[in-house]
């Protein structure tokens, strides 16, 4: 952590307001926008064709026991309260008018049964052609 990121501890120690801290970031953000412009367009396609490299020689997920030590750390009473009535990891659906966490899960949860649905439908058409 750099000297010029001494507030990154009042930010995870969450002793900063909320309002503080997204005006910190768009500062932040737009100083490293800054800087990234100032770079010449070949010198950031080869930055970016280098972080491609990477991640393709890199293996798809790292450090995959950490999360598992993590979460046992942490009471099952806390996900309980955290992830709502479905409690699971995965993303949520937030269409229009999606006031809640749970709300949100159940449309993630219909969208992906819609998606299946038209994935066997498919499916079905391909075999009764063949």
């Amino acid at each position: 952590m750099g000297a010029d990121m001494w507030y990154m501890r009042l930010f995870e120690t969450s002793r900063a307001p909320d309002w503080l801290i997204r005006g910190v970031l768009r500062l932040t953000l737009a100083r490293t926008l800054k800087l990234h412009h100032r770079v010449s367009l070949d010198q950031r396609s080869a930055e970016k064709r280098a972080v491609l490299q990477k991640f393709r020689l890199s293996p798809i997920a790292i450090h995959t026991d950490d999360p598992n030590g993590q979460h046992n750390k942490v009471p099952a009473d806390f996900f309980q309260l955290a992830l709502g009535q479905r409690p699971k990891y995965s993303c949520c659906y937030w269409p229009k008018h999606t006031p809640t966490l749970d709300e949100a899960k159940e449309a993630m949860l219909r969208l992906t049964c819609q998606h299946r649905l038209v994935a066997a439908a498919r499916r079905d058409a391909v075999c009764a052609h063949l």
